[in-house]
C-alpha cells in the first residue's frame, strides 16, 4: 500500500508541476516563435527558458516539444528563422532524435512523429532507414513522416521496398500525400514500369488515374501484357479514368482472352469513354455473357452509352427473356431484383 501511495504522490507532483510549467512555457514559445526583430540569439532563448523553466531534462524537453507541436498547431504558422532557432538553441532536434535510437518501437514512432509535425526537414535522412523497418507501426509511422518531410524524392523508399503494400498501408500513403501543402506530385508510371514490387506497382497504377497523369497512359498499355491479372484489371480502370480512348481497339480486342475481373473492367472502361464505337461490342458481349455480374456491367454500360445505347437497351428490354430480361429489369428499376 505504502508503495502504491508513494508512486501515487509521485505522480501528483509531476502533474502539479507540469501545470504550473504550461503557462510559462507556451509564453516563452510565443514570444520566440514570433519574433520578427531578430533581438534574441540563441545563447538568449536558452538562458531565458532555463531560468524560467528550469534545468534542459528530458521531463522538460518533453513538455517543451508538446506544447511547441501544439502551438504550431494552434496558430498554423510557417517554418521560418525564429521557430529554427528555437528548435537549434534549445536543442530539440538532437533531443527527438536520440528517440529513434532506442530499442522501444513506441520511442522510435514517438520520435518520429515529432520530427513530422515540427517540420524538422534536416532529420529525413534519420527517418528514411525506419521505412524498412521490420516493427510494421514504425514502418507505416516513418513512410508517412518522410513523404511529408522529403524536399527531394519523397517516395525514394518505393525504389527498395521488397514488402507488401496492403490496401490500409495504400490508403494511408495517399492520405498523407494528400495533406502536404505544395507537394510536387511524382510521375508514378516510372514505378509501374520498374517496380518488380507488384503492391508498388498496384499502387502507382491508382495513383496514375487518381492523379490523371495522361502521360502515363503508353507505360499502362504495356501493362496490359502483365502476367497478374489483377494487375492488368486495375490498369484497364486507370485508362478507362484516363480517358484513354486511342486504345479503345486494343480493348475491345483483348476481351475475349480475359479473365471476368479484366473484362468487367474492359467494359466499364468502354462505357467512360462514351466514343460511340463500341456498341455492337456491347450488345455482342451482353449476348454471349453467362455471368451474372459481368452481364449487369455490361447492361448498365449499354443503357449509359448515350442515345443509340438508351434505344439498344429499350430494344433488349422488349425482346429478352427469361434472366436476362430480369437484368434489364433491374438496371431500368433497381428495386426489382435479379438475384
Amino acid at each position: 500500500m505504502a508503495s502504491m501511495s508513494y508512486i501515487r504522490y509521485i505522480y501528483n507532483r509531476r502533474k502539479r508541476k507540469e501545470e504550473e510549467l504550461v503557462p510559462v512555457i507556451d509564453e516563452l514559445l510565443i514570444q520566440y516563435i514570433f519574433d520578427d526583430s531578430n533581438t534574441y540569439t540563441e545563447q538568449d532563448i536558452y538562458e531565458d527558458f532555463t531560468k524560467r523553466v528550469g534545468k534542459l531534462s528530458k521531463t522538460n524537453l518533453d513538455l517543451i516539444t508538446k506544447r511547441l507541436i501544439l502551438a504550431k498547431i494552434n496558430f498554423n504558422f510557417k517554418v521560418n528563422e525564429p521557430f529554427n532557432r528555437l528548435i537549434r538553441a534549445l536543442g530539440i532536434e538532437a533531443f527527438i532524435e536520440k528517440k529513434l535510437d532506442f530499442s522501444n518501437a513506441y520511442d522510435k514512432m514517438k520520435g518520429i512523429q515529432e520530427l513530422s509535425a515540427l517540420s524538422i526537414t534536416t532529420s529525413e535522412s534519420k527517418i528514411f532507414p525506419f521505412t524498412y523497418s521490420v516493427n510494421k507501426n514504425v514502418r507505416k509511422e516513418a513512410r508517412s513522416s518522410y513523404l511529408r518531410l522529403s524536399k527531394n524524392d519523397p517516395f525514394k523508399f518505393f525504389d527498395e521496398a521488397t514488402e507488401t503494400l496492403n490496401e490500409w498501408d495504400q490508403i494511408n500513403l495517399l492520405k498523407q500525400l494528400l495533406s502536404i501543402e505544395n507537394t510536387i506530385i511524382p510521375n508514378f508510371s516510372k514505378w509501374v514500369a520498374y517496380s518488380k514490387n507488384e503492391s508498388i506497382v498496384s499502387f502507382s497504377i491508382k495513383m496514375c488515374a487518381y492523379f490523371k497523369q495522361k502521360e502515363s497512359i503508353p507505360t499502362l498499355i504495356e501493362t496490359l501484357k502483365h502476367d497478374n491479372h489483377i494487375l492488368r484489371a486495375e490498369t484497364i480502370k486507370a485508362l478507362g479514368e484516363l480517358q484513354a480512348t486511342d486504345y479503345e481497339d486494343i480493348l475491345r480486342d483483348m476481351y475475349a482472352n480475359q479473365p471476368d475481373n479484366c473484362q468487367v473492367e474492359i467494359i466499364r472502361a468502354i462505357g467512360k469513354f462514351h466514343t460511340g464505337k463500341s456498341l455492337d461490342f456491347l450488345k455482342q458481349t451482353f449476348d454471349e455473357s453467362i455471368q451474372t455480374d459481368t452481364k449487369k456491367v455490361i447492361a448498365e454500360a449499354i443503357n449509359n452509352y448515350g442515345p443509340d445505347g438508351k434505344a439498344l437497351f429499350e430494344e433488349l428490354l422488349n425482346t429478352e427473356t427469361g434472366f436476362p430480361h430480369l437484368i434489364l429489369q433491374h438496371i431500368a428499376n433497381p428495386l426489382i431484383k435479379f438475384k
